[in-house]
C-alpha cells in the first residue's frame, strides 16, 4: 500500500498559516511539490505567478445547486419561504 498523504511541513500552506495572506512568487510555486494539494494557499497569488503548465484556457461550465431551506430556516426566517407567497 502506498502513502497518498501530502505533508504540509515546509509548504506554501504552512507559510500561509504562519504569515497570513500572502502572494507567492513563481519561484516558490515552481519548487512546490503537489502544488494543487495546496490550492487554498494560492488565493492571493496572481495567475501570472503560477507555472505555465498549470494554467489553461477553455470554457468553464459551473453549476451551483439551489439548496432549499431546512425546516428550521423556513420557520425562523420567514423571508426564506412563505407558503402563502406561492399562490
Amino acid at each position: 500500500m502506498s502513502d497518498r498523504s501530502v505533508s504540509w511541513c515546509g509548504t506554501i500552506s504552512e507559510e500561509l498559516n504562519e504569515r497570513g495572506p500572502v502572494s507567492f512568487t513563481a519561484g516558490q510555486l515552481g519548487e512546490q511539490k503537489h502544488l494543487f494539494a495546496h490550492r487554498c494557499a494560492l488565493f492571493y497569488t496572481p495567475t501570472g505567478n503560477i507555472p505555465v503548465q498549470y494554467v489553461g484556457s477553455s470554457p468553464l461550465d459551473i453549476v451551483l445547486p439551489l439548496a432549499s431551506p431546512c425546516y428550521t430556516d423556513s420557520q425562523e426566517v420567514r423571508g426564506v419561504y412563505e407558503p402563502s407567497s406561492l399562490g
